[in-house]
């Protein structure tokens, strides 16, 4: 049985509410109630069957894609819908080496425009509500995880 709770105060999540998923197995009689903290972060819902129990809404990502700012708060950034606008670029990836810098890594047919490169910092610094210092870089390919995931996000910093 999955449960989502505030990684925080480890309160469980209400509908709407976003925090790490627990997992919980019910049917082994031979071992104690054990809760495993899979890394996924989700969004919990009602279940439309009526039956009262929480629901997993949408599954928001990893435990390791949430965003540290340096004053030590934390949240997941979505990037679903980070380049609407920018129909050009194919995949974005955005790195954080330092603790005050951001890269983005675009895959595109050509180097944005100065008014287009203008409007992604903008775009940035509302979804991750610090004003980091961005810079791109223009690559052919952006290289999977050791797991052949692909991560919108990595935090290279010390902190990670």
């Amino acid at each position: 049985m999955p449960l989502v709770r505030c990684p925080i105060t480890a309160t469980i999540a209400r509908p709407g509410e976003t925090g790490e998923v627990v997992i919980m197995p019910l049917r082994n009689w031979a071992m104690p109630l054990l809760r495993y903290a899979i890394g996924d972060f989700a969004e919990v819902g009602e279940c439309s069957c009526g039956h009262g129990l929480p629901a997993l809404r949408r599954i928001m990502g990893r435990t390791r894609s949430m965003v540290r700012l340096p004053n030590g708060d934390e949240f997941y950034a979505s990037f679903q819908d980070l380049l609407t606008g920018f129909d050009m670029i194919r995949q974005f990836q955005v790195v954080r080496r330092e603790a005050e810098a951001l890269e983005m890594k675009l895959v595109a047919p050509r180097e944005l425009a100065a008014e287009e490169a203008a409007r992604l910092p903008e775009v940035q610094r509302e979804r991750f509500r610090h004003p980091f210092a961005v810079s791109f870089s223009y690559v052919d390919d952006i290289a999977r995880s050791e797991g052949g995931k692909f991560e919108d996000y990595r935090d290279e910093t010390d902190s990670a």
